[in-house]
């Protein structure tokens, strides 16, 4: 699985943040993009990123893997 077919999945670390959602608090999962008709691997999440930008998934190279270590950076130093 590759950057541009990645999609990453969290919740924000509050406690009180539940929105019904079923994963805790804090929580980071990474998987790929769903085809149409499968079932939502992100819905136990209130916030998506990676491929699930859609011209992330154009990008190669220096571009992507930027953009990789930005999400990284921002989920766990922000």
């Amino acid at each position: 699985m590759n950057a541009a077919e990645t999609l990453i999945a969290w919740n924000c670390a509050d406690p009180h943040f539940r929105l019904r959602r079923a994963a805790p608090p804090g929580s980071i999962a990474i998987g790929p993009l769903q085809d149409p008709g499968e079932p939502d691997w992100t819905e136990p999440y209130a916030n998506t990123g990676g491929a699930a930008y859609v011209h992330r998934r154009k990008l190669r190279g220096l571009p992507q893997q930027f953009l990789v270590m930005r999400d990284y950076y921002a989920l766990v130093y922000v």
